[in-house]
């Protein structure tokens, strides 16, 4: 199961890597458009999340939702000290040593959030002690081989007892089936069996035991996350097909739709099975579904879903878009896509078009038809094409820099002269590039996506990390643990201001706000100085939760809601 996601690093020069390392991440959509190629995130992906701060420093965008550029609204401002308000139990009656510290979280429109919890596969297969390695058929191997074992000792020992030794010493590898020996994947239960009984230890001895499923069957909860209130909760186990504890799921709002989308990928033995499932956004009954053996992608379209399936071998992607209530109809339109061993990642390229990623290649169809785009036949890891704002720019990445140039949908350009950079970002509808110096990055210059010409008269020679985003005439500049504030029109310093130790970071529309171990604090985009403060306890995070910010509780196990006292 893929959920659209692209994998993007703003330095492009192999000479200049900032030296944080990510420490966690918010749940807080991300809004660049760092020029970098795209990657594919497999098995129970997330929404794009923002950057953090670890060492001291900020490092940014690292996981990006696919889009123009201009990813969605951003949390909803708290204009004054904030007080918690409702009270949700995001474990509920799942047995708790097994899920993950924090819930995951996905907003549908302003107002709600679909909130469940992951299940910890790592912490429940430690748990398992014996039992680790278990599999369907493992039982019966190990009888098998036990008795195996058994003949081979009568064997030996027939052998040895005969003293003249005229007979060769019998092999091991005789005693097992065909391709059984030394193949441990498929055949463990078998050898486990077979060396017991040659040791002279009693049947079961190193027996592994069938695993002891866990008490935890995954749910779903839309929640008001103004109120608190419960709007529905689903067990994923019943609606969806195959769904069970040890299933990878990720569950999205189907933007102008009436539906929110659940996708899963769930593994049993060597097999794995894919399924996306659409929910009516107001009850959570199923509407329609669609299982494949393949990898698949999916993302919304103009209130449909695009939904890719990989061949299992790797050898080509179907691409379809469907109706939300209709996922088991013929599809609207389908397409080839890129061959890909481990699914296909899809998302909207602008409002007309997708973006199809495979192993080495991609194709940009048209969202209406499927019909491939006029432009982007040079699609793969090193081209790539994106909007900043209504303008599509194409990148062309090298060993140590970007080429980027305004284009058209006509396939032509439409700069007078593309610019070469080390980097090379778009993020809110700004293009901007600069020249690696050293760890850093210098010169910083926004461009006009329109011709390529520097808005700017003077480039900002500060030394920087990044460009996080651009809010309120402002460009937010990230150096190490300090955020410069720029003139969006000039390019010109505000002021800075040292943010700390850094655990998150999230956007609204008037202020921004940053989460560290102790406390959570509101700044104002053009003044400096900290709004209000609000301390937090030690077993205390600072969660996006849809549009809106909570606390996770980590010793009580709840999620609660921040609002203005």
């Amino acid at each position: 199961m893929i959920r659209s996601m692209r994998l993007v690093f703003a330095k492009t020069s192999n000479d200049a890597t900032p030296a944080a390392v990510p420490a966690e991440t918010s749940s807080q959509p991300d809004r660049s458009r760092a020029i970098r190629r795209p990657g594919v995130i497999v098995g129970g992906a997330v929404l794009a999340v923002v950057a953090v701060v670890a060492v001291l420093a900020l490092v940014l965008p690292g996981l990006l939702r696919a889009g123009s550029g201009d990813g969605p609204p951003d949390v909803a401002d708290i204009t004054a000290k904030p007080k918690t308000t409702w009270t949700f139990d995001w474990v509920g009656d799942a047995d708790e040593q097994f899920l993950e510290d924090d819930p995951e979280t996905a907003p549908v429109g302003d107002r709600q959030a679909l909130i469940w919890a992951s299940f910890d596969s790592y912490a429940y297969s430690d748990s398992q002690g014996s039992a680790a390695g278990w599999y369907e058929g493992y039982d019966e191997q190990y009888a098998d081989g036990y008795a195996a074992g058994l003949e081979y000792e009568k064997a030996y020992s027939d052998w040895f007892d005969d003293t003249t030794f005229s007979k060769p010493l019998p092999d091991d590898e005789d005693y097992y089936p065909n391709g059984a020996y030394g193949n441990f994947d498929e055949w463990l239960g078998f050898d486990d069996g077979f060396w017991d009984a040659r040791l002279g230890e009693d049947e079961g001895y190193s027996k592994k035991e069938k695993p002891v499923e866990p008490d935890y069957e995954p749910t779903i909860t839309l929640l008001d996350t103004t109120t608190g209130e419960v709007v529905w909760t689903i067990n994923l186990a019943e609606a969806v097909p195959g769904v069970d504890y040890s299933s990878t799921f990720y569950a999205f709002d189907v933007e102008e739709s009436n539906a929110v989308a659940v996708s899963s990928s769930t593994t049993s033995g060597d097999t794995t099975s894919y399924s996306v499932v659409t929910l009516a956004r107001s009850t959570g009954e199923v509407l329609s579904a669609l299982e494949s053996d393949g990898p698949t992608g999916v993302e919304s379209f103009d209130g449909d879903l695009i939904v890719t399936s990989s061949d299992v071998g790797g050898d080509g992607t179907s691409v379809a878009r469907y109706a939300v209530d209709g996922l088991g109809d013929e599809p609207k339109w389908q397409a080839d896509g890129p061959a890909s061993s481990f699914g296909a990642s899809v998302f909207a390229l602008g409002t007309d078009f997708v973006e199809v990623i495979g192993d080495d290649e991609g194709v940009i169809l048209s969202g209406a038809s499927g019909e491939r785009a006029p432009f982007g036949a040079d699609v793969d890891f090193a081209v790539t094409y994106d909007y900043a704002g209504s303008r599509l720019i194409r990148s062309e990445r090298s060993d140590d820099s970007t080429t980027i140039d305004g284009w058209t949908t006509d396939d032509d350009s439409i700069w007078r002269d593309p610019i070469t950079a080390d980097y090379a970002q778009i993020i809110d509808g700004m293009v901007f590039t600069a020249d690696a110096d050293g760890d850093a990055y210098t010169d910083l210059v926004a461009v006009s996506p329109a011709n390529g010409e520097p808005l700017w008269s003077d480039p900002w020679n500060g030394g920087f990390d990044g460009v996080y985003g651009v809010r309120d005439g402002t460009v937010l500049v990230v150096s190490g643990a300090r955020l410069i504030t720029l003139d969006a029109a000039t390019g010109e310093a505000l002021f800075s201001q040292k943010l700390g130790a850094v655990s998150g970071f999230y956007q609204g529309a008037s202020s921004f706000y940053v989460a560290t171990d102790n406390e959570l604090i509101a700044y104002g985009y053009r003044e400096k100085g900290a709004t209000w403060s609000f301390k937090l306890g030690d077993d205390q995070d600072v969660l996006a939760v849809g549009r809106s910010l909570g606390l996770v509780d980590h010793d009580a196990r709840t999620l609660r809601g921040l609002a203005p006292k």
